[in-house]
C-alpha cells in the first residue's frame, strides 16, 4: 500500500514533465513558422525605414538605429500610388464578384446533380489549372486582341475570372454539399425555382463559403502580374503589381522605394483578410451557419 502511494507522485511528475515537454515542442515550431512567415515581412519594414547609409551596413541592423519614413515620403510623392491602388481595386473587386456569381452556378449544379458527365466536365474545369498560365499568354493574347480587350482593365478583369473560376466553383462546391438537400427540397415545395433555390437558400446558408471564395479570387487578382503584363498597355492603367515592377531598373533598383511601396499596396488585401478571417476559416472547413 505504502509503495502504490509513493509511486504516484512519480506518475503525476512524469506526466507534467510530458506535458511540459510537448508545450515547449509546439511553441518552439510555432516560433520557426512565424520566424518564415513573418521575418520576410518584417525586414521589408527595416529596409524601408533605414536611412541610406545603415542600408547596406555589415553586419545588417536587424533594428533601425535611425528610422526614417523618407522611402515612404518619396514614394508616394513621386510615384502613382493612388492610380496603381485604384487601378488594382476595381479589377480585384469586378473579377471577384463575376467569380462568385458564375462560380456559385457551376458549384449548386455539381453538388446537385451527380451525373457522370457533369463530374468529367467538372474534372476537366479543375485540370485547366494544372497547366503554367504562360503556356496560355500567346492564346489569350491573340485572343483578347481580335475581341479588342487588350490595353484595357475589362480585359485583364476577364483574365482573371477565367483563371480564378475553376478553383472558386471548387471551393463553392464542397460548401454547398454540406447544405442539406432536404432544404433544397422545402423550397422547390414551396414554389421556389432553382435559382430561386441557389440564391435565397443555398447562399445565404453558406455565408461563410461565399466570403471565403470572395476573399480568394480577390487576393489572386490582386496579386496578379502576368496577365497584367501582358495584356495592360497604357501607364495610367498599370495596377500593383507593375507598379512595383517598374521600380526595377537596369542598372540599379531603389530598394528602399521598392519596399515602402510593397508595404502600401499590400496593405488592403491584408486588411481585408483580417476583416474576413472568420468567414474564410470557417468557409475553407466546410462550415456553414
Amino acid at each position: 500500500m505504502s509503495e502504490s502511494l509513493a509511486t504516484r507522485p512519480r506518475k503525476s511528475r512524469a506526466r507534467r514533465l510530458r506535458a511540459l515537454r510537448g508545450g515547449v515542442v509546439t511553441w518552439l515550431l510555432v516560433a520557426v513558422f512565424l520566424l518564415f512567415a513573418l521575418g520576410p515581412v518584417y525586414w521589408m519594414l527595416v529596409q524601408a525605414l533605414q536611412p541610406p547609409g545603415f542600408r547596406y551596413a555589415f553586419p545588417p541592423e536587424l533594428f533601425p538605429s535611425q528610422p526614417t519614413l523618407e522611402s515612404f515620403g518619396s514614394v508616394w510623392e513621386t510615384r502613382p500610388i493612388l492610380t496603381w491602388l485604384r487601378n488594382t481595386l476595381i479589377v480585384s473587386v469586378c473579377s471577384a464578384l463575376l467569380t462568385v456569381v458564375f462560380a456559385a452556378w457551376g458549384a449548386y449544379a455539381m453538388s446537385r446533380w451527380t451525373r457522370r458527365g457533369v463530374g468529367i466536365a467538372a474534372y476537366f474545369a479543375l485540370a485547366t489549372q494544372m497547366m503554367p498560365a504562360i503556356v496560355l499568354m500567346i492564346p489569350i493574347f491573340t485572343t483578347f486582341v481580335n475581341v479588342g480587350l487588350v490595353g484595357d482593365l475589362k480585359g485583364l478583369v476577364i483574365a482573371n475570372f477565367i483563371f480564378s473560376l475553376p478553383v472558386a466553383t471548387w471551393m463553392l462546391k464542397s460548401i454547398f454539399d454540406t447544405v442539406p438537400e432536404s432544404l433544397d427540397e422545402a423550397a422547390r415545395v414551396d414554389g421556389c425555382t432553382r435559382l430561386g433555390v441557389l440564391f435565397r437558400i443555398v447562399l445565404p446558408v453558406a455565408a461563410p463559403g461565399v466570403v471565403a471564395t470572395a476573399v480568394f479570387a480577390f487576393i489572386s487578382a490582386w496579386n496578379e502580374y502576368l496577365f497584367a503584363r501582358l495584356i495592360i498597355t497604357a501607364s495610367g492603367d498599370w495596377v500593383a503589381s507593375m507598379g512595383i515592377a517598374s521600380f526595377f531598373g537596369e542598372f540599379s533598383t531603389p530598394w528602399p522605394e521598392v519596399m515602402a511601396a510593397a508595404i502600401i499596396l499590400a496593405l488592403p488585401p491584408v486588411i481585408l483578410f483580417l476583416a474576413f478571417q472568420r468567414y474564410f476559416v470557417a468557409g475553407l472547413g466546410g462550415a456553414t451557419k
